[in-house]
């Protein structure tokens, strides 16, 4: 087949042809010459920018200006040294009345039978799409503000220490984590990632952020909670739903710091990790059942741990071993280590050495929660 520029170069040796092509076009068309001074200026141009042909005939675009006046040279002058079609570029123009439009221009280079160089220029008006763009993009930050707005703030006290990660991707996710205190001695937090990304992911996590304080502070038992989890999303989907994010990992806590117990739930989740003074390794807590929501209706079984001395956990969403490397066996060895490493720290501090480790490992792809605890030996 063809190529564009070799058509382009074949019509314009025959010059006629080319412009009475150009002027039924029904999109934008300028034909340059190679001081780029209008040759044609098609009824669609006319339209769009309010200038008649004969206003611009032989004179430089009108349409540029600023910013937009340079970029158009950058693309005229990479045409004149490749040769190539530039083809979408994106760019702002001026109309007559003063008004902008967002176009997306495609530019080739031609000679006419005279050996003379000529450009021709199309253009297509794609205000709306950006305009749309731009709306969403202002949506999404609204949607991002209201998701970490709701998130919770740290706990310091004479028995335990809660302080939390939480870095945004581009979009919008499911990963959500909260934290309550039930009674003088207990705490439960929980950190969730419902499937996927989007809009209906964030939506989903909201509506299951809603039940959780009245059920947690309620409820307290990790079986109860998830059993109320699990109902609450087979009454928000029904099964032909099917396009839609119908289940979540989570892993729940319920720490008691008088009796020095953890309960727990993992349901499908990465494993929170706990590291007491002086142990040789980290407990993975691990215990639970498959996400909520799956097909396989498995009941939950609870796991419980206790601890003697000083002790860190971690909780997190998949977001944070995705960050460090692509393996998912290392993501977590590492984590092990720098929770050894930075085991006496605050956990302000070991976060944001954690964070320093993200930052300079990989993009961000996902959302990413944590939650460090310190449990104290007051």
């Amino acid at each position: 087949m063809e190529n564009e520029s070799n058509v382009y170069q074949r019509l314009a040796e025959q010059p006629e042809i080319l412009y009475r092509i150009i002027k039924k076009l029904p999109t934008i068309a300028i034909v340059l010459d190679e001081n780029q001074h209008v040759l044609v200026w098609n009824k669609q141009a006319e339209k769009e920018f309010g200038w008649m042909e004969e206003e611009v005939l032989q004179r430089p675009v009108p349409i540029v200006s600023g910013e937009s006046e340079k970029q158009y040279a950058r693309l005229l002058d990479k045409v004149k040294k490749t040769r190539e079609v530039i083809e979408d570029q994106e760019m702002i123009c001026q109309r007559k009345d003063g008004s902008f439009v967002y176009v997306s221009v495609s530019l080739a280079e031609a000679n006419d039978k005279q050996g003379s160089v000529i450009y021709v220029c199309s253009m297509t008006n794609i205000t709306k799409r950006k305009q749309d763009e731009i709306e969403s993009q202002r949506q999404l930050k609204l949607a991002k503000k209201i998701q970490q707005s709701v998130l919770a703030q740290p706990v310091c006290n004479k028995q335990i220490a809660i302080d939390s990660l939480y870095i945004p991707s581009q979009e919008l996710s499911g990963d959500m984590y909260t934290f309550y205190q039930m009674d003088e001695h207990r705490y439960g937090l929980i950190v969730i990632d419902v499937m996927g990304h989007g809009l209906s992911s964030a939506l989903v996590s909201m509506s299951l952020r809603s039940l959780l304080r009245g059920l947690i502070v309620r409820a307290r038992d990790p079986i109860v909670v998830f059993d109320e989890l699990k109902k609450h999303m087979k009454n928000l989907f029904s099964e032909s739903d099917g396009d839609l994010p119908h289940h979540f990992s989570a892993i729940y806590l319920v720490i008691d710091t008088k009796h020095r117990t953890i309960e727990y739930i993992n349901a499908g989740h990465p494993p929170a990790m706990l590291l007491e003074d002086e142990a040789q390794a980290a407990v993975y807590l691990e215990e639970g059942g498959f996400v909520v929501g799956s097909a396989v209706d498995v009941p939950f079984t609870k796991g419980k741990i206790s601890y003697s001395k000083r002790a860190r956990i971690i909780m997190y969403t998949d977001g944070l071993l995705d960050s460090l490397s692509p393996s998912v066996t290392a993501n977590l060895e590492k984590l092990e280590r720098l929770m050894k490493k930075y085991h006496h720290c605050e956990n302000e501090f070991f976060i944001q050495q954690l964070k320093h480790e993200i930052q300079t490992a990989a993009t961000i792809s996902d959302d990413i929660c944590l939650v460090a605890v310190t449990l104290l030996n007051e």
